[in-house]
């Protein structure tokens, strides 16, 4: 979420408060842990993490700050470079696949930098119980337009609490909240949260559909049929109708995602949807409809073309 714990706690919302807010985070997302699932929640950073640590990711986007020993100390596995642990080696690779993916293959607009004379995005390991990470709000360069940085998970590897866990934790979770600043980057309106998270979790599977760490959510989604879609204990288990209309409406060159994001400049995220959709010949309404009937006539039972 943007204050963005990607999976057990994956609800949250922004609080403006002083400089440094949390936006979204991405909560554990194990089944086994979904009673630990919050309610919106505010929480507050006031300043920045500290690490002893610095690498600078290979094309210079990103500026990624660890520890090597103590509370929030990264994995010391060096396999790739005697001095930079494969945790740090591989998100930094990690976060540069998913911006170039976000801004070159997708055509999202990059998001605002922090310092002009220091453009990267700065990056930050902290040991979380139930967080794979989190988005903080900075600076609002525009109304509504913001500044952010990222805190990642230093640790993964408890499979009784994260879904996916490891290196494809890590990847997933780059993906989500790297999504998240460039989203910062178009509009930020309280009641858009849910398509913040969405839209997270719908990157997620677009840059690594092989990690299917969506599939945690599904469980809850399918209990919850008489929810709105954007009810604050779905943000993240909807990510299927961002699934359906990427599907059915994006074209070569087109997709449908991109035009919600640069709709949403002008009006809040429902809106958004419904104005791309009529464009593309349909309505919200009707997509809703379908993507409903789509998840029970599912598989075999579906037409190729619905």
């Amino acid at each position: 979420m943007l204050h963005d714990h990607k999976h057990i706690f994956r609800h949250g919302m922004i609080f403006l408060f002083m400089v440094f807010s949390v936006l979204y985070a991405k909560p554990a997302d194990n089944v086994e842990g979904r009673h630990l699932l919050l309610p919106l929640h505010t929480e507050v950073q006031t300043a920045r993490p500290v690490r002893n640590e610095h690498y600078l990711s290979p094309n210079g986007l990103f500026l990624i700050h660890y520890d090597n020993s103590g509370t929030h100390a990264v994995p010391q596995n060096f396999t790739y470079d005697p001095n930079i642990p494969d945790y740090i080696y591989g998100a930094a690779r990690y976060l540069e696949d998913s911006y170039y993916v976000l801004r070159d293959s997708l055509g999202f607009r990059t998001p605002p930098v922090d310092n002009v004379l220091s453009h990267e995005i700065d990056v930050y390991f902290v040991n979380y119980t139930n967080y794979y990470g989190q988005t903080f709000l900075e600076q609002e360069v525009e109304p509504g337009v913001w500044t952010a940085y990222m805190t990642l998970n230093s640790d993964l590897e408890n499979a009784s609490v994260f879904y996916t866990t490891g290196l494809e934790g890590l990847m997933v979770t780059c993906a989500h909240e790297l999504f998240h600043v460039f989203q910062l980057g178009y509009k930020y309106r309280s009641s858009d949260v849910f398509y913040f998270e969405m839209s997270s979790v719908w990157f997620e599977e677009y840059m690594y559909p092989e990690i299917n760490d969506y599939h945690s959510y599904f469980t809850d989604y399918v209990t919850r049929w008489n929810y709105a879609i954007n009810h604050s204990s779905l943000y993240y288990n909807n990510v299927g109708f961002n699934f359906y209309i990427d599907a059915r409406y994006s074209l070569p060159g087109d997709n449908v995602i991109l035009a919600v994001w640069e709709q949403m400049i002008s009006e809040n995220s429902l809106n958004a949807i419904r104005s791309v959709l009529g464009a593309r010949g349909t309505s919200f309404e009707n997509a809703l409809s379908n993507w409903g009937i789509a998840q029970v006539l599912c598989s075999p039972y579906a037409s190729d073309d619905f």
